[in-house]
């Protein structure tokens, strides 16, 4: 169930991890989508063990990108 005291932006809608890519993409209720390169499950599960957001990713070296959600989508 929604926590209703988080925005509906802070609410993730889904989330992908390509290991064959090393990018992990998730979408929260917003025009674009939040893509990291450079994911693999060592540093997925590093990010994990330190209890830390998403955004954690960037601090290990992995490049943030946004991408325009495309109609349909």
């Amino acid at each position: 169930m929604p926590d209703k005291t988080k925005s509906n932006e802070a609410i993730l809608r889904w989330i992908v991890y390509d290991r064959g890519a090393k990018t992990l993409a998730f979408h929260r209720d917003a025009p674009q989508y939040e893509r990291y390169s450079g994911v693999s499950d060592a540093i997925i599960q590093k990010v994990a063990a330190r209890r830390e957001s998403l955004q954690g990713l960037a601090a290990t070296g992995c490049t943030h990108t946004l991408v325009a959600e495309k109609k349909g989508e």
